[in-house]
């Protein structure tokens, strides 16, 4: 639970970030790190805000930092080398678990988009298209060998997720590979070296797209059932920097909830869209850049909102794959509303 002091340190530094946003603006920038793990699809909504502006409107000076790996950007959160790590919730309720004093306070992505592609000749194979049942999705997983970035993933996790629930014994009947980096993962489906993979955008896109592959599962849009509406992707601090920076924490949420805004806005959609391919995917060919778009926008929330529900769809994911279960003052010291909802109500005000 929030110390007396926490809360008491948010509740003025909350009111000063609501009422007077212009007089922020009007003042020197607040400085801002922000650790990403890629310049990739999971993170559009942060780039969004910064291609945009949102951020300089907000009087923020947001330094993003691709650290290149969950690890390494989990190390700077916890030494202090950066405020903000967007990030998994299952991290975030591990983390927690271990006692690390870390805390989500806004969501990102509400799918958990990490997309699963088979080649040609396996869908032919197992009698498969991508309009097949999720049933029969899961069926024809059955004997498959798939690649994950690494061993013990979340890539992994998922895939034994989707193991279990088509009845498959993943250690018997699958032959999952570690392939180590996105390019890796493409060039062993193009090889024929592995059958699938799972993987954010745009990897999925290009193998469907240039070399034949079937988008079995697309999970940005929700199409394993029990993960749909997930709260995959969260932004995440150290408490003491949320306790001392509650304001800037709003208007960061702001810049993010404007961001939302825009993606999901059928017009100013193409306007981020452009802006993201010129800015950090400009040698992704501007036609696939755009169906990655159309197939994977709806990942992302309308809100940075989070609810107590998908906490414990959340929380049932984890506990499925660890012999301890994360204990419930662990999950309710792992996420704060707060926060969004003062950034969201502030934003509909302005």
């Amino acid at each position: 639970m929030l110390s007396v002091l926490f809360k008491a340190a948010m509740a003025v530094s909350v009111a000063a970030a609501v009422c007077a946003p212009v007089q922020a603006q009007a003042q020197a920038r607040d400085k801002v790190k922000v650790a990403i793990t890629t310049f990739g699809w999971s993170y559009v909504p942060v780039l969004t805000a910064a291609r945009l502006g949102f951020y300089e409107q907000e009087g923020l000076d947001v330094e993003i930092i691709n650290t290149g790996g969950g690890a390494k950007a989990a190390a700077a959160l916890a030494g202090g080398s950066v405020d903000i790590f967007g990030t998994d919730s299952s991290f975030v309720l591990k983390a927690r678990a271990k006692g690390a004093e870390v805390k989500m306070f806004g969501a990102s992505m509400t799918e958990y988009a990490t997309n699963l592609v088979i080649s040609k000749a396996w869908a032919e194979k197992k009698g498969v298209t991508d309009r097949s049942s999720y049933e029969q999705k899961l069926a024809a997983l059955n004997g498959v060998t798939i690649g994950v970035l690494s061993r013990g993933s979340g890539h992994e996790q998922l895939v034994r997720f989707l193991a279990r629930e088509g009845k498959i014994n993943a250690d018997r009947e699958m032959n999952i590979t570690a392939v180590g980096t996105s390019d890796a993962a493409l060039a062993a489906f193009i090889q024929g070296r592995i059958d699938a993979f799972v993987h954010s955008a745009p990897i999925g896109e290009r193998a469907v797209k240039d070399h034949g592959g079937v988008m079995l599962l697309n999970m940005s849009k929700g199409e394993a059932t029990p993960l749909k509406g997930f709260l995959y992707i969260g932004y995440v601090a150290r408490d003491p920097w949320l306790a001392a920076n509650p304001d800037i924490a709003i208007r960061f949420l702001r810049a993010q909830q404007r961001a939302l805004e825009v993606l999901h806005d059928p017009e100013r959609t193409k306007q981020a869209r452009d802006a993201l391919h010129a800015g950090y995917f400009p040698k992704l060919d501007p036609a696939l850049w755009a169906y990655v778009w159309e197939q994977n926008i709806t990942a992302f929330p309308k809100t940075v909102e989070m609810t107590a529900a998908q906490w414990e769809q959340a929380v049932g994911v984890v506990n499925a794959f660890q012999p301890d279960p994360v204990p419930p003052a662990a999950v309710a010291a792992s996420w704060t509303n707060e926060l969004a909802g003062k950034a969201v109500e502030s934003s509909r005000k302005r």
